[in-house]
């Protein structure tokens, strides 16, 4: 985790977003948060984000949710929704939604008793 989570809390809407976003991926990408280097995420970037580590680039991975039926309605609103984007134009709220990842991400590998990545 970024010493940036150690010195703040994280926005609750982050840690939702994140918690619905890392709940759908569960379910359509099995494993996902193997696949995920955590300590180059970036939410803000195309490729490091969750969606761009996955599958190469964030478009690329929203439309394949999008074929898979994951993500419906509004695709900017569904998303956000997701923690996927944001349209938040704060560096602190990408911040967070980065930690709200991380978190989410390590419960995943502690669970499974592994967190070498």
């Amino acid at each position: 985790m970024s010493h940036y989570a150690h010195t703040h809390r994280i926005d609750k809407r982050a840690k939702r977003a994140a918690k619905r976003g890392a709940k759908l991926l569960d379910k359509h990408y099995p494993g996902w948060h193997r696949q995920i280097n955590d300590a180059a995420l970036r939410m803000i970037n195309y490729q490091d984000c969750i969606l761009g580590q996955l599958t190469g680039d964030y478009e690329r991975g929203v439309c394949a949710l999008k074929r898979k039926g994951a993500l419906v309605g509004p695709m900017q609103a569904a998303v956000v929704r997701h923690g996927f984007y944001s349209t938040a134009e704060t560096q602190r709220y990408w911040h967070d939604l980065e930690s709200a990842w991380t978190n989410e991400i390590n419960q995943r590998r502690q669970q499974e008793g592994n967190r070498d990545y």
